[in-house]
């Protein structure tokens, strides 16, 4: 059996984490919880299928026309709906985040007619390494992307200069900008990149499920890993997203129809325990 779990929940967890990673960086550098990370994920997979219908291309070409894509989308989001709210109550937020995900589930409707869509990103099959293990070409790719993805953003957000920007103004926002740090900028930056995060999830969750508006469900899934690592926690969002897809995968094997049920389960355990998550600081709870 866990010749047959590990890759699944591997492949799962990392993806999750990735999401997860987008609503810590979010939630850290402006206070404002995302709840359409699903939505801007599955947007994104739908883009990359036009991009390579239209080019021919299967991977390279479009991957950089979603990157550079979701990037402007993150700074549009954040220029236009993001900033106008810095400073109001949580809750604010939260309901302007709600109602961006039913706008880009509308605008999955009428730009691609709610049909389903497949990422194709070549490869499938499986591999065999030997041991008995056999492990899907998706369930590969989706954890080495996923994986890649959230090393890069991690040593960006631990080490680069505009990491240390963005993690000033998480800690103390009237300091920052006392030291230089321009607030904008390092806010936009952190849409940005969860932007990205949220890119390459959605397009590898679209090379192993089918994409449609249902699947933005994924994004609750990413969400609850933040919630449950610790919304100030990228380390938090990593275990989280593998806590996640190892319940939900366990669930499975019970009964298929309580496999969304059981993460949320997971959560409220958690939060009845450590209220501020595992990884989390208990200052957090009076923020949220």
């Amino acid at each position: 059996m866990i010749k047959q779990a590990l890759p699944v929940i591997l492949a799962l967890g990392s993806l999750y984490a990735l999401l997860g990673a987008g609503v810590v960086i979010v939630y850290r550098t402006s206070r404002i919880l995302n709840f359409a990370v699903g939505e801007l994920g599955i947007v994104s997979g739908y883009l990359f299928v036009m991009v390579a219908a239209a080019t021919g291309s299967r991977l390279i070409i479009p991957s950089l026309i979603v990157f550079f894509v979701s990037c402007g989308i993150g700074l549009l989001i954040y220029i236009l709906l993001m900033r106008p709210i810095l400073g109001r109550p949580p809750f604010v937020g939260i309901l302007m985040t709600v109602a961006l995900g039913v706008l880009l589930q509308s605008v999955i409707v009428l730009v691609w007619g709610g049909r389903f869509e497949i990422v194709d990103l070549g490869g499938g099959g499986s591999v065999s390494p030997g041991g008995g293990w056999v492990i899907s070409l998706a369930d590969l790719r989706t954890f080495f992307g996923s994986t890649v993805t959230f090393v890069v953003i991690y040593i960006l957000y631990e080490t680069s200069r505009l990491g240390v920007r963005m993690r000033a103004v998480a800690e103390n926002v009237t300091l920052a900008a006392q030291r230089g740090v321009n607030i904008d900028r390092m806010v936009a930056a952190a849409w940005m990149v969860a932007l990205v995060a949220a890119s390459v999830g959605g397009t590898l969750f679209g090379s192993r499920a089918i994409l449609g508006v249902a699947s933005a469900v994924v994004g609750i899934k990413g969400l609850t890993a933040a919630l449950i690592g610790g919304l100030d926690s990228l380390k938090g969002a990593a275990i989280g997203g593998f806590v996640v897809a190892g319940a939900e995968y366990m669930t499975a094997q019970v009964s298929a129809q309580y496999t969304d049920l059981m993460p949320v389960v997971l959560l409220l355990l958690v939060l009845l325990v450590r209220p501020w998550g595992m990884f989390g600081t208990p200052e957090e709870v009076r923020r949220v």
